[in-house]
């Protein structure tokens, strides 16, 4: 069980934000992985595909590929 310290801070977060706070469960893991010695809210890295290949360019030349057998090119 954590400490009354995340108790505090959902209820705060609560006072705050009302029913768009994060649900109890998120806070206190956030208030755990803060307290082991996390310093920011981004994201670790990784494996897997990188994000960057769902841009908006490679959704275009996908979009056209599909429309341009679609139409029997």
């Amino acid at each position: 069980k954590l400490s009354k310290d995340s108790n505090n801070i959902f209820n705060n977060c609560y006072i705050r934000d009302g029913e768009a706070t994060l649900d109890r469960s998120n806070v206190y893991r956030w208030y755990k992985m803060f307290s082991e010695g996390r310093e920011d809210v981004n994201d670790e890295e990784r494996a897997g595909r990188p994000s960057t290949s769902t841009t908006d360019e490679n959704i275009d030349e996908v979009k056209k590929i599909v429309l341009a057998n679609r139409n029997g090119q």
